[in-house]
């Protein structure tokens, strides 16, 4: 309806749940990445104290992403403070060397259905090695040592097919977004 009315979709966003996909899981497993990436995973209260770290990663891999405005580092600490307190959070920290390069923030679902993978964020320099499959395959080892068969994946962009991908065949249920844009020229 819209569409027949002048307006075009900008971009495609969406939610998916779906249930772990052993054979990415299998294949994640069996990535190799370089000795200098190191991967820590803080669990519980202590994420809240690298919330703040989080910033710089965050600003850097999203700063061309749909949406996406910068904010001051208060307001991006109390953002994901006050978004996470309801919950009990898993934080996956990538180091490159000594440098924070990439995070990963995960909760159970309150009514404990699935798990939720809320944000990924990639500083742009790592965003084409192998890292992402190795947060995968640590998401996932968390996910199954959890309990849980089923992710729930919030908020997707549509224009890569990353999830697609991964989770063909195994998706459960998917909620689209889409941002309309009034196309006056017609």
């Amino acid at each position: 309806m819209f569409i027949n009315n002048g307006f075009i979709i900008k971009q495609n966003y969406s939610s998916t749940l779906a249930n772990v996909n052993e054979r990415l899981y299998t294949r994640s497993k069996k990535i190799k990445v370089s000795d200098d990436y190191r991967f820590v995973l803080i669990e519980g209260d202590k994420c809240y104290d690298y919330v703040e770290q989080l910033y710089d990663v965050a600003i850097n891999a999203f700063s061309k992403a749909d949406f996406y405005e910068e904010i001051s580092k208060a307001d991006f600490i109390e953002l994901y403070l006050d978004n996470i307190r309801l919950c009990s959070p898993d934080l996956l920290l990538v180091y490159y060397k000594e440098e924070l390069v990439a995070f990963h923030f995960t909760y159970e679902d309150i009514e404990k259905r699935f798990y939720v993978s809320k944000t990924v964020g990639i500083k742009k320099d790592h965003q084409f090695h192998k890292c992402l499959f190795k947060m995968i395959d640590y998401f996932y080892s968390l996910v199954i040592e959890k309990g849980y068969d089923k992710v729930l994946h919030h908020f997707m962009n549509d224009r890569t097919n990353t999830l697609q991908l991964m989770y063909k065949g195994y998706e459960l249920n998917k909620k689209h977004f889409v941002l309309l844009e009034y196309n006056n020229e017609k």
